[in-house]
């Protein structure tokens, strides 16, 4: 199992210009055949963070775009 800290996808979903994003890319890929999991904590950092650039229902289908 590898846990995934919030800055990774907020990179991943927010700064699509972070000087990171191609060894973050990288990393998320190969993380899919690790049994990828996050906590409940960076679950509601990242939607809480990311509720300032998404509209109400894009925030509300969380699970349509994250999963």
């Amino acid at each position: 199992m590898v846990v995934i800290d919030t800055d990774v996808f907020l990179i991943e979903f927010a700064y699509h210009t972070d000087t990171r994003q191609a060894v973050n890319t990288q990393f998320l890929q190969q993380a899919q055949t690790a049994d990828p999991a996050i906590t409940v904590y960076n679950l509601m950092e990242l939607l809480g963070q990311m509720s300032f650039n998404l509209t109400p229902a894009k925030l509300d289908n969380w699970r349509e775009w994250l999963i």
